[in-house]
């Protein structure tokens, strides 16, 4: 049996258990975080009060000057759900077995050798929530 054989039978048997993940480029990662700006309490509550206007929903000051709890609500709300995303909500991201393929030349006195390596046991990544 050959090296190259043997290396062969590794990689497809490796193939067998589960297809690798998908690679996305770093760059486009960076790219798509630079175009959307992330989370604004203030954003989203204006969104939602103007959805609130065209649906005939009142939401200026009352007559009497006192202001609209109505507002206040959908601020309050949308500042404790941002809140829980930012600060509570957890993102893991695990590197299955063989997600991660390797493959090189090593210089030996015989000439140059193929190397293939796979990562055999599940890890812990990286991933950024915005």
């Amino acid at each position: 049996m050959t090296t190259n054989t043997i290396i062969q039978l590794v990689r497809g048997a490796l193939e067998a258990i589960r297809p690798p993940a998908a690679y996305i480029n770093g760059l486009l990662i960076l790219c798509s975080m630079i175009k959307r700006p992330g989370l604004s309490v203030m954003i989203s509550v204006a969104k939602i009060i103007s959805a609130l206007e065209r649906r005939g929903i009142n939401t200026n000051d009352m007559s009497d000057g006192r202001m609209n709890m109505v507002n206040v609500v959908v601020q309050e709300t949308v500042s404790e759900i941002y809140r829980a995303i930012k600060e509570d909500m957890n993102t893991q991201v695990s590197l299955q077995q063989g997600s991660l393929m390797v493959t090189g030349t090593v210089n030996t006195p015989m000439g140059p050798f193929p190397v293939t390596s796979t990562n055999i046991t599940t890890g812990h990544g990286y991933a950024c929530s915005q």
